[in-house]
């Protein structure tokens, strides 16, 4: 695996008139991740996920070779050279579903790190799993177990620490799902009640957060910070595809969009995205 994590700083104000906000971004900087090594070979791992905190940024990816896995890798952000690996498959195949092997975006909870686990086909089942923190254990010792399973394909899952409830985005996000924490469907809506106002734009989800502070969210409120790829059939060739969205809860109100360009040829916002201080990090 070669990539980089791209930092990018955002300034948010509140716009003189109307409800909206104003967003300005500009690259801050970019941090090269070294190529992964397992049993002795460079591995192929197509990267989905992302997460940070003070010490680490995790990263969730199949392994390309076969037999293709579902990992997670853990690199330290003040030597990135030095990373870890832990091997997603062993819960999926103790469900006899040796087949899912496609982690998706994911979000750290109160315990541990929350991953949905799919195909690379638009439909299910996935599975959505925790890996558990242990500050005792080694890396790859962390305890995975299986939290429940979906009949469709989730391709990112999002902790909503205020309402502890967990948001997914389908495949192309034709449907956001809304669990509880013992996995009960609390809701499901289409792409169109979602976002009713939302005809500008046909996002993709490849990653979300919520954030409940400043500078993307704000006091006693919940914000979803939406990323990924613009779909809409409208979208001019010039008009680049990513974009992130924040969707302001309960009301479900898009408070701003930001459009991404591309660097070097890559789309920023393609696969996973997380909240960093005053930055988004893809």
């Amino acid at each position: 695996m070669k990539t980089h994590v791209l930092a990018i700083i955002i300034v948010a104000s509140l716009c003189a008139v109307g409800q909206c906000e104003s967003v300005e971004a500009r690259l801050e900087r970019t941090v090269d991740l070294p190529s992964i090594v397992m049993d002795g070979h460079e591995a192929h791992i197509h990267t989905q996920g992302l997460v940070m905190d003070d010490s680490h940024v995790y990263v969730t990816g199949r392994l390309e070779q076969k037999p293709k896995r579902p990992l997670l890798i853990r690199f330290l952000r003040a030597a990135p050279k030095r990373y870890q690996v832990l091997d997603l498959s062993h819960i999926a195949k103790s469900t006899g579903r040796d087949d899912l092997d496609h982690p998706g975006g994911f979000s750290a909870d109160e315990h541990g790190y929350v991953i949905p686990i799919a195909r690379s086909r638009p439909t299910g089942p996935t599975l959505i799993v925790r890996v558990r923190r242990d500050a005792k254990a080694p890396f790859s010792k962390w305890q995975q177990e299986l939290l429940w399973q979906v009949d469709d394909h989730i391709g990112a899952i999002a902790y909503a620490p205020m309402s502890k409830s967990y948001w997914g985005a389908n495949w192309d996000t034709r449907q956001i799902y809304t669990w509880s924490g013992s996995g009960r469907e609390l809701n499901r809506l289409n792409r169109d009640q979602f976002l009713p106002s939302n005809d500008a734009c046909v996002l993709a989800v490849q990653d979300w957060k919520f954030a409940t502070a400043a500078p993307f969210g704000a006091s006693g409120t919940e914000r979803l910070i939406a990323s990924g790829l613009d779909k809409s059939p409208q979208r001019s060739a010039d008009t680049p595809p990513s974009v992130i969205d924040a969707i302001t809860l309960p009301e479900r109100r898009l408070a701003w969009r930001l459009r991404l360009p591309n660097q070097d040829g890559v789309r920023m916002a393609n696969e996973g995205m997380c909240l960093d201080g005053e930055s988004i990090v893809l």
